[in-house]
């Protein structure tokens, strides 16, 4: 007999045809599962949706990247010097890296 899958725990096929993992409580927003299933990583992601918190970032940028080049800059003095209009009109806010 199959082991029954975890509540709220959803699989779907995505136009790729590779198997995705969703968490949704009731009719609220799916929640997306990274990981393999069984893994501990799938695991930790798992109860994290279900207990409604934020995901923990992946870690900080690789050395001599662009994200970490982006991340270095924003500590300098010539960002923090610029005004909160300026640094809001690039556009190009580093929030996802």
């Amino acid at each position: 007999m199959p082991r029954p899958r975890k509540p709220h725990l959803h699989r779907e096929r995505n136009r790729h045809r590779t198997i995705v993992w969703y968490v949704r409580l009731g009719k609220g927003p799916r929640v997306r599962i990274n990981g393999v299933y069984g893994t501990p990583e799938f695991e930790a992601a798992y109860r994290a949706a279900i207990g409604g918190e934020p995901l923990r970032a992946a870690g900080k940028a690789a050395s001599g990247s662009i994200a970490w080049l982006w991340l270095n800059y924003r500590q300098t003095n010539k960002w923090t010097n610029l005004s909160l209009a300026t640094r809001s009109s690039g556009k190009t806010s580093c929030e996802e890296c």
